[in-house]
């Protein structure tokens, strides 16, 4: 099939092994999500983190519980498997292989880069400012909590569901139909952040925009290369909380993004593009064997699914 072959996109072999579930479930949980902005967690999440010398984060709190809420009452209530949120088994350990394979050499890159501007080779601020407990906490927040919802909703639910509804799992103009859910998840998941931005001004707020949908495009695209939900997860919050052995400055005076972001995104991107070229054990599809029968509503047969 063209989705199957095209640059490599594996979307389709994906969304294969998901349910579709109705119009009713998307619905209601784009308005659980929607209620996050109205921050009636804080006190909560202020309490545990002093409670916690830090450990326990913000982030962690709101998002891991908007998670439960939204994911585990669509696996009560409508008969939905993890596997229907992109979720397999055999993800964990290439994720983690990866992930902790471009943090080394995201820092190895911006120690070299020290070295050839003779710059002062230091620790990175935050490690003295924050303290370790406070940095763990807010690299298991924004891994386990923002990424770990962000991705999940938008990729892992939106997107397959918006292409089951424009028709996906028909044979005709599949490209066309990924495309339109692509764009429509990708503008949902960068509406919210609208609300984060909006006091900084509107040339802030139309460049941090444009900045998320960009970003939110390649972690979409991310996630239809590798069919690995959870290193999106991981890449998701190591973007959005940097952890740089080193000190480092910024690409440019005013970019506000520092030359080991830059690294760190640009050897994410190298991921992405030599994904078929990677290790078996590090580049696998869905755990089709392991995933419950009832999603291959859009595969046809058992057998279909064990050739893929």
């Amino acid at each position: 099939m063209l989705i199957d072959n095209l640059m490599g996109f594996e979307g389709e072999l994906m969304f294969k092994y998901q349910k579709e579930t109705t119009w009713l479930s998307i619905v209601a949980a784009i308005l659980i999500v929607s209620l996050m902005a109205t921050d009636f967690l804080d006190p909560i999440a202020h309490t545990l983190t002093k409670a916690t010398a830090g450990l326990i984060q913000y982030p962690l709190v709101y998002n891991l519980s908007f998670f439960v809420i939204v994911f585990v009452g669509l696996v009560k209530f409508t008969k939905m498997r993890w596997s229907d949120f992109g979720f397999a088994r055999n993800q964990l350990i290439p994720a983690i292989l990866l992930s902790f394979g471009v943090w080394v050499l995201a820092n190895i890159a911006v120690l070299v880069v020290s070295l050839v501007q003779g710059s002062t080779i230091s620790p990175a601020e935050f490690w003295q400012k924050d303290g370790f407990l406070a940095i763990l906490g807010k690299t298991i927040g924004f891994i386990f909590g923002v990424g770990l919802l962000e991705e999940t909703f938008f990729r892992g639910f939106l997107l397959p569901q918006l292409y089951f509804k424009f028709g996906g799992s028909r044979e005709k103009r599949q490209w066309l139909k990924l495309i339109s859910a692509f764009v429509i998840s990708l503008v949902a998941f960068t509406l919210p952040h609208f609300l984060v931005t909006s006091s900084i001004g509107m040339n802030s707020v139309v460049g941090t925009m444009i900045g998320v949908f960009i970003l939110g495009g390649i972690l979409t695209t991310f996630y239809l290369r590798t069919n690995n939900l959870v290193l999106a997860i991981i890449f998701h919050g190591l973007l959005d909380y940097a952890l740089p052995i080193f000190e480092t400055v910024e690409v440019a005076e005013g970019a506000g993004v520092s030359i080991y972001e830059l690294i760190m995104l640009g050897l994410w991107i190298l991921v992405l593009v030599i994904w078929p070229y990677l290790p078996q054990y590090l580049n696998q599809g869905p755990d089709v064997l392991k995933i419950p029968a009832h999603n291959l509503s859009h595969s046809g047969t058992i057998e279909k699914s064990m050739k893929l």
